[in-house]
Order: structure tokens, then C-alpha cells, then sequence
């Protein structure tokens, strides 16, 4: 059996692989990956801000416009019926989620539990007036 040198006795492979390559090509390989690695986490992340943007989208699209909604529509929103849902085209139009307080029999605790299906759009605005909860109570 052959007896094996002491370590510090052995040829250091980094020695080696200096003269193969020097050193300073090899950090410029690892900032290359460390760079790659960084932009693709900042392309993933203004991938996720897109993608978030198209969500919300999406939703405020899928909300009921109290402005231009169909009776029938205005009745499929929680604790809105056909009496209230025609109180309601007849007080349009609205200028804030929170004009629809001014209709008799719709108050806080109603336009709570129907805010996140609703959205108003005024005639001369091409984005949607939403409203949280909180704004409406103070």
C-alpha cells in the first residue's frame, strides 16, 4: 500500500489552475453570473408588477358599474334586490362609490358588503372611481 503525503506536502490544485487560467478571470465569470443572476430577479420582478397590474385590471373590469348596470345586474350584488336596484338607477348617476349612500335604503353596512363588486365610472373619465372602506366612514 502506498503511503499517502501530508497535506501541506501536497500540490495545491489552485496553484494548478492559476497558471491554467489566472484568477482575475475567473472573478470576472463569477460577477458575470452574479450580474446575470441580479437582472433576472429585476426582470421577474417588473414581470410580477405587470402581471399584478393585469390582475387588478381584470378585477375592476369584473366589478358591476353602478352608472351604466342593468337592473338585473344591480340585484345579483349582495342585499340588493329589485326595489333597491331600481332606487338606484333612478338616483344615477353617481360621482363616488359613496354617493350611493344618498339613495334611500342603502347605507354603510350595505355599501360595505357590496364594494368589492361595484366600481363607478363617471362619462368623462376612462378609469374606474373605486373606494375603500375606510374612506367612507370617515
Amino acid at each position: 500500500m502506498p503511503k499517502k503525503e501530508p497535506l501541506s506536502k501536497q500540490p495545491r490544485k489552485w496553484v494548478e489552475l492559476e497558471e491554467q487560467a489566472p484568477l482575475s478571470w475567473i472573478w470576472q465569470v463569477v460577477a458575470a453570473v452574479l450580474l446575470g443572476c441580479a437582472m433576472m430577479a429585476v426582470l421577474s420582478d417588473s414581470e410580477a408588477e405587470r402581471t399584478g397590474r393585469k390582475a387588478q385590471q381584470a378585477a375592476d373590469a369584473a366589478r358591476i358599474d353602478v352608472n351604466t348596470a342593468s337592473a338585473v345586474e344591480l340585484d345579483s350584488l349582495p342585499n340588493i334586490g329589485p326595489a333597491l336596484a331600481a332606487a338606484i338607477i333612478h338616483a344615477r348617476p353617481f360621482r363616488s362609490v359613496g354617493d350611493l349612500a344618498r339613495v334611500p335604503g342603502i347605507g354603510g353596512k350595505i355599501i360595505g358588503r357590496i364594494l368589492p363588486r361595484i366600481r363607478v365610472t363617471q362619462e368623462n373619465h376612462d378609469q374606474p372611481q373605486t373606494m375603500k372602506l375606510d374612506a367612507l366612514f370617515h
